[in-house]
């Protein structure tokens, strides 16, 4: 809801979903929200309630069972998604907060995408300060979630291991499995007025204004002057691309 041009509106992605429509209508805002949302989703879906418990636990006894169900899951990824649409959306415009101030994102996601998948278990493994921290991840499709079991070894005395360290292990490896099998890795090609053409001289010319400007503050004899603002450069040697644009740039160079 209240997207630029699209007051209100749904949209249901399948294996091949087409945008069309003129000029000003809202495609750009459209796409451009989707992708941002599935790039966010596959990276920072919240799984808060179920790392903290399991932090708590290896803190405690060094091993943890947990279980999350497709209904937290679901859950999960519609708070995610609100908070995209209340934090993120900016980013992924690259704009102004008071631009996207009245946007509404919500979710819904059908019973058959959120089945567990019959895969092979996902495991993870990291040291952090001496302690070896595992993770393994298996689908429990008669009890409709997945199974997670976590160990920590040596114990690491509370406070010489941060639980947010804990937490953010597991987090990646739960949002890696689970949300990597249900939300596909996002493409896109920005084309026509977005092409990629467009950039190579945009990008020819902050180089070359970042070097202008540092010209001018060597050849200036006034030692003040010379002072180099740090913020001032990006400020002048910096183009705002909006988040799709940006990952395309960095995917054709």
């Amino acid at each position: 809801n209240n997207l630029g041009p699209i007051k209100s509106g749904a949209v249901e992605l399948g294996k091949l979903t087409v945008i069309a429509g003129g000029n000003n209508t809202g495609k750009t805002y459209l796409t451009y929200s989707i992708y941002g949302l599935i790039s966010f989703l596959r990276n920072n879906t919240d799984f808060s309630d179920t790392t903290r418990t399991i932090s708590e636990e290896l803190i405690k006894n060094g091993k943890s069972t947990a279980f999350i169900s497709t209904e937290e899951l679901r859950s999960n990824f519609e708070s995610s998604a609100n908070y995209f649409g209340e934090r993120e959306l900016t980013r992924v415009f690259s704009s102004s907060g008071d631009n996207f101030s009245d946007v509404e994102i919500k979710v819904e996601l059908s019973d058959e995408l959120l089945a567990p998948k019959k895969t092979e278990p996902y495991s993870r493994r990291t040291n952090v300060r001496g302690a070896d921290l595992n993770i393994e991840v298996k689908a429990n499709s008669k009890k409709k979630g997945w199974d997670i079991y976590s160990t920590m070894s040596p114990q690491v005395k509370i406070g010489l291991l941060p639980s947010s360290t804990i937490r953010r292990f597991v987090n990646r490896a739960l949002t890696t499995y689970i949300v990597g099998q249900i939300l596909p890795s996002p493409f896109i090609s920005t084309s026509e007025r977005l092409g990629i053409a467009l950039f190579y001289k945009d990008l020819d010319s902050n180089r070359n204004a970042l070097v202008e400007h540092l010209q001018s503050l060597a050849t200036t004899r006034n030692s003040n002057q010379r002072q180099i603002d740090p913020f001032e450069l990006v400020e002048k040697a910096t183009s705002r691309f909006a988040f799709p644009i940006h990952s395309t740039i960095n995917f054709v160079i």
